[in-house]
């Protein structure tokens, strides 16, 4: 990054944390311009402010971290973790037979994330 690029890229993101009708944040750039080190360290800070419920980046170079299949419980185990009232309704789901086997990642989403946080 040129210098203090980071640090203004990363004062608009806790900006957009703040911000309650900017539902999704698109972060983009050029190969090899940062993106994954500035959200990264998003995540940490907010993580250490105890505000960052979970975390998935993807990674071509690694199989289990480049496939969709894998996002959504992993969004969900640790939304379990980090929201302890979640954690009964997704063990259900995962644990059902047909919990999220064959069904899409919308309602993955739905069933895993969503409905549990709002119960």
């Amino acid at each position: 990054c040129l210098p203090g690029t980071r640090k203004i890229v990363l004062e608009k993101i806790m900006a957009w944390v703040q911000d309650t009708t900017q539902h999704v944040l698109w972060l983009c750039g050029p190969v090899g311009c940062g993106k994954s080190a500035i959200a990264q360290t998003a995540a940490e800070e907010l993580d250490r402010q105890g505000r960052l419920a979970a975390s998935f980046f993807f990674f071509r170079g690694s199989p289990a971290r480049s496939r969709m299949s894998n996002f959504v419980v992993t969004l969900a185990s640790q939304i379990a973790v980090a929201v302890p009232a979640t954690r009964s309704y997704v063990d259900a789901i995962l644990e059902s037979p047909n919990g999220t086997q064959g069904v899409s990642v919308s309602t993955q989403i739905q069933k895993l994330v969503l409905q549990p946080l709002q119960a």
